[in-house]
């Protein structure tokens, strides 16, 4: 009996045992990990080859992930009304009391492991894949830009002007109209441009280029001239070509732009495979994730190919003003670039390039962005923020307090409530706290104090990244000192350029071997709540950057010079010139025909007179 007792006894340890190890190596079921990594990897798609870009950002020498995390946690404490460190149904519905129904339509933050709560990790999930992580892609938009024809345009728009205003002049310069520039042309190239100038100004500007068929190729038959554009609405979704690669969800949508884009086959998307032809990869990297050796990459080998080593690196340092350096600063401190691909860098600019292409990235809207919040005139500190908002809520209340008697009934309260955002989950109710029928003033700016307190947050929340596509810019090309026109110096330097251009070197210029050129733009410049879909401007709103940025005025520049150069192309021509012949040859120092500001500098130093500017 007793040996029974015992071998039962041992059966069922054995089986206690063996049930303890099947639960200790059962993994518990949680939540991805969103603590974000310390770099972001950024997919673009250009025209001659997919650029996996690498980028290492620093804001006030921390990464800008750990401020994200701070600003998002903000916003989660905000929700988290019972303070238990998860967010019931009704405390994620909070989200409609401030800004955040213009991220996904109104969406509230996904229970991803629907267990009835939704963690602080769960949120900066959801806020993943709702494009508001540490950095989130944007349209590119702009204001008007007069010089180049239109009233009012944004996104992928942008660069369809660029490249219109390119074909345009390439069709100029291609007097026989066979789509290519010969010898001959080439060396035509400074008559032909000086033809262009209607208003005899001896500068050309895109407007004065003839507006027909934007095409290199001759047109066909009669075309009438096509309307200014006028576009006043941003495009539904982000801007195709550029991908934050974050997730395993945004590498298959990654994945699947690749096989649209670059795939010649004619089947299902998913089954399209890649040869090296295709997306014209250097042999030893196509090896590297053709692991199969057949030719081609498919969809698992395309998910390899985004793992990869990225194709350049780059490290930029953001500095926000402080008491000892008044003025924001952004700088490049490192750009490593390989498989082909080379980087140029300065302080504040990087491009990145291969034979076609030509990547332009640069921080000039975020530091755009942090001057205008800066200024006297912009929201420069939360506090700033929440007391302009404060002033317009004041003037709501005293538009809705229709008998003027200081405070508001249920009447007067129910008429404003739907037309403002922090009312509308609201009832009387709620907001007359003491149960007196009335709400005053001081009651309606404590309810809207720490919405707005969150709005800043959100504002503040994610660094965009918005990239525009501006084509074979040509006119860019030749508008060395880019004003956005093409003066004496530069008309008679366009042969030189565009001979510059030809890549096989036959001696003719080809519409094809021109570069196409991208601009990655880091950060906002339009100085308002746009830097998070989370508080999107609304529809129509024309934002920042201009199409084109003309450089800022040289100080240096002499008095005299500054009125003689009547066109602003930065050199006084003959025609300019006030004085006699034997005063232009003069300051003329090499006799090209026109006096550079360089020129008008020794011509200071030396004490040489000048003429008197004509009035």
């Amino acid at each position: 009996m007793s040996r029974v007792i015992f071998h039962l006894l041992g059966v069922f340890i054995t089986a206690f045992l063996l049930v303890c190890l099947v639960f200790s190596q059962e993994k518990p079921t949680t939540t991805p990990s969103t603590v974000p990594s310390p770099h972001h990897d950024l997919l673009i798609l250009t025209e001659e080859r997919p650029l996996l870009l690498r980028l290492n950002i620093f804001l006030n020498g921390r990464p800008i992930n750990e401020h994200w995390r701070e600003r998002s946690g903000k916003v989660f404490q905000f929700l988290d009304t019972n303070r238990d460190g998860t967010l019931s149904r009704e405390e994620a519905s909070r989200l409609n009391m401030v800004i955040f129904p213009h991220l996904g339509g109104g969406a509230l933050p996904v229970d991803f492991d629907r267990d009835g709560r939704i963690t602080q990790e769960e949120f900066q999930r959801w806020l993943y894949e709702m494009n508001s992580g540490p950095v989130a892609i944007r349209p590119y938009y702009t204001m008007a830009n007069p010089n180049y024809g239109i009233d009012e345009i944004y996104g992928n728009y942008v660069g369809q002007v660029f490249e219109s205003v390119s074909r345009r002049l390439f069709r100029q310069l291609d007097l026989n109209r066979d789509d290519k520039l010969d010898s001959q042309e080439l060396d035509q190239a400074e008559h032909t441009l000086a033809a262009l100038d209607e208003d005899e100004d001896e500068a050309v500007t895109p407007t004065e280029l003839p507006i027909g068929f934007a095409s290199a190729q001759p047109p066909a038959g009669n075309n009438a001239n096509p309307p200014r554009v006028v576009v006043n609405r941003p495009p539904p979704t982000p801007q195709s070509g550029l991908f934050l690669l974050h997730s395993e969800g945004s590498l298959s949508n990654a994945v699947r732009s690749l096989q649209i884009t670059y795939s010649r086959q004619d089947v299902a998307i998913p089954r399209r495979r890649l040869s090296r032809e295709e997306l014209n990869l250097p042999p030893d990297l196509f090896r590297q994730c053709d692991k199969d050796a057949d030719g081609s990459l498919d969809a698992e080998e395309l998910h390899l190919f985004l793992r990869r080593t990225p194709d350049a690196e780059i490290t930029l340092h953001l500095d926000e003003p402080t008491k000892e350096r008044p003025r924001p600063r952004a700088r490049f401190v490192e750009a490593r670039a390989r498989f082909g691909w080379q980087a140029a860098r300065t302080e504040d600019e990087i491009t990145l390039g291969l034979e076609k292409t030509r990547i332009r990235i640069s921080p000039n809207s975020w530091l755009t962005a942090i001057s205008q919040r800066s200024s006297d005139s912009g929201q420069a500190s939360l506090t700033n923020f929440i007391e302009l908002s404060l002033k317009n809520h004041r003037a709501v209340f005293q538009r809705a307090d229709a008998d003027q008697n200081g405070y508001l009934d249920e009447q007067e309260f129910n008429r404003i409530r739907l037309s403002a955002p922090l009312l509308q989950t609201r009832t009387f109710a709620q907001l007359d706290r003491d149960n007196d029928g009335k709400i005053f003033e001081r009651e309606l700016l404590a309810l809207a104090r720490e919405p707005l307190e969150i709005q800043f947050w959100v504002r503040e929340m994610s660094l965009p990244l918005a990239m525009m596509r501006q084509g074979p810019n040509l006119f860019r090309t030749l508008d060395l000192n880019g004003d956005g026109k093409l003066g004496l110096s530069e008309q008679r330097q366009a042969a030189r350029i565009l001979r510059g251009l030809d890549r096989n070197g036959d001696g003719t210029l080809e519409w094809t071997e021109l570069s196409s050129h991208y601009q990655l733009d880091i950060g906002s410049a339009s100085g308002v709540s746009e830097l998070s879909p989370l508080a999107a401007p609304p529809m129509g709103t024309p934002l920042f950057p201009p199409v084109s940025q003309p450089r800022p005025p040289r100080r240096d520049v002499p008095t005299w010079f500054r009125a003689m150069d009547r066109n602003g192309d930065g050199d006084i021509s003959r025609r300019e010139f006030p004085g006699s012949e034997a005063e232009f040859r003069q300051l003329d120092a090499d006799g090209n025909g026109y006096i550079t500001l360089e020129e008008a500098l020794a011509a200071v130093k030396k004490q040489l007179s000048v003429p008197e500017p004509a009035k």
